[in-house]
């Protein structure tokens, strides 16, 4: 337990940083995994709707330097190319048949 003032003022800062940190982290988690259950049953244009939701907590996180803003764009552009290739596979089974 921090005795001096600054030291309880600091732990009072860390806490409530990390608690926000946690929140925009579990949006971005929560948000991952419903698209890739979209992706997994080849809904696409619900899949495309929650991007955007994806891309707007993605780039909040990086904005506020919660994530790095690199992996911020890596992260955004592996799950549009898994999107894409959502919407690709669904084209190709529709020719085939």
């Amino acid at each position: 337990m921090p005795n001096l003032a600054s030291a309880k003022k600091s732990l009072r800062k860390s806490t409530k940083q990390t608690a926000q940190n946690k929140r925009y982290k579990n949006r971005i988690k929560a948000i991952t995994r419903e698209l890739k259950e979209l992706i997994a049953n080849q809904e696409t244009e619900k899949a495309y709707q929650k991007l955007s939701l994806f891309f707007k907590a993605v780039d909040k996180a990086a904005k506020q330097h919660i994530i790095h803003k690199n992996t911020a764009s890596r992260r955004k552009a592996l799950m549009y190319k898994n999107v894409q290739s959502t919407t690709t596979a669904k084209n190709i089974s529709s020719q085939a048949k």
